[in-house]
């Protein structure tokens, strides 16, 4: 146990004095790393955040059913029991056209304006149940009697599932192509501390010191990069984020934002993973390629 001990505490401080010998190196590398895994962050609670706002926006989707001026109470009545029978409606609620117009009234703000001819028709609003077909269920309604025509609120979620995969497409391409420089420069860093050090290298060889014990200080330089990267990465985020939840809130209090002290430290945990995984591809890519 001793001797794994001192071993460790070798390749440790080899690993540390590399890391001086490149210094201005290790600092790009830190720097790299660190825009890599808080962008990547960021863009986990971006996505994190939409998918709350969009669960949110379905639980809440509804479809207006507007009723030709022309219905009779026959059909009003059949009309009805098509909605209470319909497996993918929860709730409705029948609108008179004088509560439609008293509505338009208090949205626009014109709360004295007289019409004198009502031009609104009377409508239902339909509460669906989550996860419907809403395309199966709109032909459905179109169909039923005395409809007229449908208020379709499926748009609004079509827009934000439109932004999503566009946000998730641009952040995954963002992500590997800063990823890609950070173990390229990590690679490159390990590459120039071996070279600097090639003379020692050559007495460790000499002396019978095995390929992975030379190696192991270079593997453990690469993850002191990663994962000194992903803190600082972490530390920016940590501390921005409840800034920018705290402005969004006084600005849009509407909007969800996820605030869970659970969800950030499962964050914590997936970028600190992140930086360790760069640190240590960025040294093997490294090392594979050097005879040590």
């Amino acid at each position: 146990m001793t001797d794994r001990v001192q071993s460790l505490r070798f390749h440790v401080q080899e690993a540390l004095s590399g890391f001086r010998q490149a210094l201005v190196m290790n600092l790009a590398t830190l720097s790299t790393v660190a825009i890599t895994l808080f962008i990547l962050g960021s863009f986990l609670l971006f996505m994190r955040n939409m998918n709350e706002n969009l669960k949110v926006l379905r639980s809440q989707l509804q479809l207006t059913v507007y009723l030709k001026r022309s219905i009779d109470e026959a059909d009003r009545k059949s009309l009805v029991k098509q909605i209470e029978s319909d497996p993918g409606v929860v709730s409705y609620k029948f609108i008179t056209r004088d509560q439609a117009l008293q509505s338009v009234r208090e949205w626009m703000g014109w709360t004295d304006f007289e019409v004198r001819d009502n031009p609104l028709p009377e409508s239902f609003d339909l509460k669906l149940r989550d996860g419907v077909d809403f395309d199966a269920f709109v032909r459905r309604a179109g169909a039923w009697p005395g409809v007229d025509d449908l208020s379709v609120g499926e748009k609004e979620v079509g827009a934000l599932l439109k932004l999503l995969d566009l946000a998730r497409s641009v952040g995954l391409l963002l992500v590997l192509v800063l990823g890609t420089a950070s173990l390229m420069i990590i690679a490159n860093t390990i590459k120039l501390t071996v070279y600097a050090r090639r003379t020692e290298i050559s007495i460790m060889k000499l002396v019978g010191a095995t390929n992975w014990f030379i190696r192991t200080p270079f593997l453990i330089e690469g993850l002191l990069q990663g994962l000194t990267g992903a803190a600082i990465a972490l530390v920016l985020l940590l501390s921005g984020y409840p800034i920018l939840v705290s402005r969004l809130h006084s600005i849009a209090p509407f909007i969800r934002l996820v605030d869970e002290a659970g969800a950030l430290i499962g964050l914590s945990w997936q970028l600190l993973a992140m930086g360790i995984l760069l640190g240590l591809l960025g040294s093997l890519i490294s090392l594979r390629r050097i005879a040590v």
